[in-house]
């Protein structure tokens, strides 16, 4: 099997969304062929993270990010309505959560 390049290595696997239990918003973070975690966007800090030999994405997401209900959806499937509709119901119960909370305040 030929050796990836770096710009193989560093070329995005999978994506992995989980809910923030301190925002209660779906945050993502991607996964890179060579095992590392990516993560970046509005109000996120850039940061990368390896992932150790023997763990899984979505632990080290959930540890290292904090995330809950982490779901992992491959590139390669990005446009299946299955993934789309797993994607949609973390958001429905990371609001469900929100409004949760916001009554439980009032």
């Amino acid at each position: 099997m030929a050796r990836l390049t770096n710009r193989q290595k560093q070329e995005i696997f999978s994506t992995c969304y989980g809910i923030n239990p301190k925002t209660l918003q779906v945050d993502s973070v991607s996964v890179t062929k060579d095992g590392r975690l990516f993560r970046h966007g509005i109000g996120v800090p850039y940061h990368i993270h390896l992932i150790p030999k023997g763990a899984t994405a979505q632990s080290e997401i959930a540890i290292v990010y904090e995330l809950e209900d982490v779901i992992e959806i491959p590139m390669l499937l990005w446009n299946n309505d299955h993934h789309k509709t797993r994607v949609d119901e973390l958001r429905a119960r990371a609001a469900a959560m929100r409004a949760e909370r916001d009554t439980g305040k009032i």
